[in-house]
């Protein structure tokens, strides 16, 4: 169940194109009126974009939460921490409104607050179409909704939608299980050599770089939909790469022992 936190508000900024700096956010307080004697913590969330403010008692909280706020032509949400799942959906024509947006995925939660999003990086404040919708799930989100006969994408920020999350551990307690089997029977394998030994230690270096390469790209958010099983291929051709210089080296090696 979700915990609603009465006291501590949040001032999203995930519509703007830089992280939220203490100048701005010290602005912002002016703004609102806000007694910074009032306040018992301040926190600056970079990785999820928002400002926390908690203050003194709840009711300086709920009196903030309804005022309009718009810094760069962007409005900027104010509401209670309540850690709700923030959901994104995708591809959908530009003419469907929020409204119907909210209907169609208001039978998986409470839908708190929608928006538009825009894009950060590649063309800065300009709206790239996805909604970004503010949830307290109640059921397991699906990957696709169909909203005025328009097919859209759903996808969930920061968590694995529930689905994904079950199928995940029942994939993990069958493979433990078929492991637990080969490990009663498995023969003893004579200790590698050293040269061996250290390509085996550099292949999963490998990999982890190829990985990390393809993962840092920011496609504001994009690359989960369109990128994934391009991804899948380029770690896929990452792991067949070292397979093959691993192999090529050990004849090598053997062929310098039989000299």
């Amino acid at each position: 169940m979700c915990t609603v936190d009465k006291n501590s508000v949040v001032l999203d900024f995930c519509q703007l194109q830089n992280q939220p700096s203490p100048k701005l956010v010290k602005k912002i307080l002016a703004d609102l009126q806000v007694n910074q004697e009032n306040l018992r913590a301040l926190q600056l969330c970079n990785r999820r974009r928002i400002a926390v403010l908690q203050f003194a008692d709840s009711a300086m909280a709920s009196s903030i939460i309804d005022k309009p706020l718009v810094y760069q032509g962007c409005k900027i949400p104010i509401y209670l921490d309540n850690n709700a799942t923030e959901v994104r959906v995708l591809d959908l024509p530009l003419g469907i409104s929020n409204d119907d947006v909210v209907k169609v995925m208001s039978k998986y939660g409470e839908v708190l607050t929608i928006t538009n999003d825009r894009w950060i990086n590649f063309f800065p404040g300009i709206p790239n179409g996805v909604r970004t919708l503010r949830m307290l799930l109640k059921q397991p989100t699906p990957k696709s909704i169909t909203v005025n006969n328009a097919a859209a994408t759903v996808t969930i920020i920061g968590k694995k939608s529930l689905c994904k999350l079950k199928a995940k551990n029942k994939k993990c307690a069958d493979s433990s299980k078929k492991v637990g089997q080969k490990s009663s029977t498995q023969p003893i394998e004579p200790e590698p050599s050293s040269s061996s030994s250290k390509s085996n230690n550099s292949k999963p270096e490998q990999n982890a770089m190829e990985t990390s390469e393809i993962d840092e790209e920011d496609n504001d958010g994009f690359e989960t939909v369109l990128s994934k099983h391009t991804r899948r291929r380029k770690r896929l051709q990452a792991y067949l790469n070292a397979e093959d210089e691993l192999t090529k080296k050990t004849k090598r090696d053997g062929c310098r022992r039989n000299r």
